[in-house]
């Protein structure tokens, strides 16, 4: 009896991960589960570039990255970046992150989004974003459709092609350092596998302890590198020292202060090597009495008060909406999405708000317990080359 001819195809919507690989039909199961979990744990390498096989799935990959784009249809009505490009003695190298506040067009609630520097959902691994054309456009007034992309994974190439890998040139042969279904790669080829992780330190001082100057001088006072810079080889970020009156002629002079205490002083590390600040927050709260010496705070007051700008701006927008809601015949009342009035209620205890009208009674705390004078907030990034232990794969899931 003669049957139809049917078309034996594996739909691209059930495979998930694996439609990624045009051989995924002729591979051994145990091999496809081997792709899927290799594929889950990749880091973003910075020499990604587009399979010269393709299965049409990238692009819908592409898609669903990490990215910074616009929430819904709507107008931007401020650009407010944490630390803003300007001249002068207090300038800071370069903006880790930007926020955008818009009102939405469809119900008119103002909402906001951010646009990082970088992408870590990971204790160690992320990327730093690749920043896109509508990112030049963005301006208070300007419209943009839903779905617009500011900045996006290194790993999108075009709009929407999804990246994972590098097309190198492999040889199948017999070789005495590796067993079974093991890879010898060329060094030349490990630069283009090359990753970014991230780290992040806090450090409190103030009420007991004062920083010593580990990146400065005899002329200026530099208690951690500023963003932008590098961080020491062995990773020590900052050290601490008590406040001792007895000790003091020993232990505070220009020479002291520069000179670690490995036994008794307070220090923070990173990870070793050549690390990059990339976002720093210095938080100054009023809880203590004791006050450092004018010359210890030029670095931590630069980041203070750019940060205090920053939060100012956000108090001053909400001021600004309230305003032009009266002058329009209104009682005052702006539509605020409730995380943009938590942004706010936050920069209003940041800056310690005080206004007859809108008085708020806030204390910086972090975990319910007040905040010590200074608090400094690091991310630094790491660029890191794969080595020895490191595991390399295909497609096909060999290792």
């Amino acid at each position: 009896m003669n049957h139809p001819e049917r078309k034996n195809e594996l739909s691209p919507e059930l495979l998930a991960v694996h439609a990624l690989n045009f051989a995924t039909a002729n591979n051994a199961p145990a091999r496809g589960v081997m792709f899927a979990g290799h594929f889950a744990q990749r880091p973003v390498i910075d020499g990604s570039e587009p399979n010269l096989i393709q299965t049409g799935v990238e692009e819908e990959f592409g898609q669903y990255t990490f990215k910074a784009k616009m929430p819904e249809d709507g107008t931007i009505l401020q650009v407010i970046p944490r630390y803003p490009e300007h001249m002068g003695e207090d300038v800071i190298q370069f903006n880790p992150e930007t926020l955008v506040i818009y009102r939405d067009n469809n119900t008119g609630i103002i909402d906001f989004f951010t646009i990082p520097y970088h992408s870590s959902h990971h204790p160690t691994f992320g990327f730093r974003f690749e920043q896109k054309e509508a990112l030049g456009k963005l301006a208070v007034g300007r419209e943009f459709p839903k779905d617009t992309v500011f900045a996006d994974s290194p790993a999108v190439h075009g709009e929407s092609n999804y990246t994972y890998g590098k097309n190198l040139n492999v040889i199948y042969m017999s070789h005495p350092n590796v067993g079974l279904d093991g890879y010898v790669i060329s060094r030349d080829a490990l630069k283009h596998f090359q990753f970014k992780i991230y780290e992040t330190r806090s450090v409190e001082f103030g009420a007991n302890e004062f920083p010593l100057n580990l990146y400065g001088d005899d002329l200026h006072y530099k208690p951690f590198p500023e963003i932008g810079e590098a961080i020491r080889e062995d990773g020590l970020l900052m050290a601490l020292r008590r406040f001792d009156a007895n000790l003091a002629p020993a232990m505070v002079s220009r020479k002291d202060l520069q000179e670690i205490d490995y036994l008794f002083d307070n220090k923070t590390y990173a990870r070793p090597g050549k690390g990059k600040i990339v976002d720093l927050t210095v938080i100054r709260s009023e809880n203590v009495n004791r006050q450092l010496p004018p010359e210890m705070t030029v670095t931590l007051n630069k980041y203070a008060k750019a940060l205090l700008r920053f939060h100012k701006e956000i108090v001053a927008f909400e001021e600004r909406m309230v305003i032009d809601s009266k002058k329009r015949g209104g009682e005052g009342e702006i539509f605020i999405h409730p995380r943009l009035q938590r942004l706010i209620v936050e920069s209003k205890a940041m800056i310690d708000y005080d206004h007859s009208r809108f008085r708020q009674g806030l204390t910086l705390a972090y975990r319910k317990e007040p905040l010590d004078g200074w608090r400094v907030n690091f991310t630094i990034e790491y660029d890191v080359v794969p080595d020895r232990g490191f595991k390399l794969t295909c497609c096909n899931g060999k290792c």
